[in-house]
């Protein structure tokens, strides 16, 4: 799903009965926190983002720059 794009609250639903956590992980960018904040509040699911630290747009930039290990690392710790 684009940040630019919201699904109704049909597509949630059908997703949330689907798997047992829905979370919301947009680009670390200024739209993507916009929307997935937006989202977050607006259908009560969780989200999470790269810590700026990281200097990294999206997940696959991280995982180019870091590495899988420690993009599954880094995983578990923001899911926690």
């Amino acid at each position: 799903q684009s940040e630019n794009s919201y699904p109704d609250l049909k597509t949630i639903e059908d997703l949330q009965s689907r798997f047992k956590k829905c979370i919301l992980f947009f680009d670390n960018d200024k739209p993507g926190i916009e929307s997935s904040l937006k989202l977050s509040n607006k259908y009560s699911l969780e989200s999470i983002c790269i810590p700026k630290e990281f200097k990294v747009k999206d997940i696959s930039d991280f995982i180019k720059k870091y590495g899988k290990e420690v993009t599954q690392e880094n995983l578990k710790l923001w899911l926690s």
